[in-house]
């Protein structure tokens, strides 16, 4: 008996979805400072801006500060002649190092910094800043992302309590487009990389627009 051909089934090749590579700015340098995410760099953004319209002086890397010393212990090594002292750490020591320090002129108070210890009312869409000399002023700043699913802005959070608790610093938390939503967004904000408009669920305006509210 002939033997049947079993009928050859058809490959249909499905064109394979190319995957969308983000080419937001990760890590670089811009104006002179390092940034490690572009959530940082949206930061230098917003302050170059205040800088050119003579709100702000300049935009720098945070110093570290210690929030808890070490726990050390002291004991002697007996030598065949005397005896030697040593040291050794049993708890180390926990050091806090903010992201950035932004440096405000006197006509930014009211816009874009309230003053703590001012004894005005606290507007929540302003940055805290402090002091520097009785016509400047410095706002210390933690950026984080406005989501992340591993986020680590609850231990940042307690630092940033610690802080202000043990060197009087207080620490803003800088979410962009939380902050953005309430003051300004930057233009070099505005378009992505690719020049296209980015996605941003609030009305955009830009930093005349908010200032006309101001006045």
């Amino acid at each position: 008996m002939p033997v049947k051909k079993k009928a050859s089934k058809t490959v249909v090749k499905r064109p394979i979805k190319k995957r969308r590579v983000d080419k937001t700015a990760k890590e670089g340098t811009y104006l002179g400072l390092e940034y490690e995410s572009f959530c940082e760099l949206s930061c230098i953004y917003f302050a170059e801006e205040l800088i050119k319209a003579g709100y702000a002086t300049g935009i720098a890397r945070a110093a570290s500060y210690s929030l808890c010393d070490p726990v050390m212990n002291s004991y002697a090594v007996q030598l065949k002649r005397g005896s030697k002292q040593l040291t050794q750490a049993i708890s180390q020591g926990v050091t806090y190092t903010p992201d950035f320090v932004i440096y405000f002129t006197e006509k930014a108070v009211g816009k874009f910094i309230w003053v703590l210890g001012s004894g005005k009312e606290y507007n929540r869409n302003l940055l805290v800043a402090q002091e520097l000399t009785p016509v400047s002023y410095y706002a210390c700043i933690e950026v984080k992302p406005d989501f992340s699913r591993n986020s680590t802005t609850p231990k940042s959070v307690q630092s940033m309590k610690w802080l202000y608790q043990r060197h009087g610093i207080f620490t803003n938390l800088f979410r962009p487009n939380m902050m953005f939503k309430g003051l300004f967004v930057p233009q070099k904000y505005v378009l992505t990389e690719r020049g296209t408009p980015r996605l941003l669920k609030f009305k955009v305006r830009n930093l005349q627009e908010y200032l006309k509210t101001k006045t």
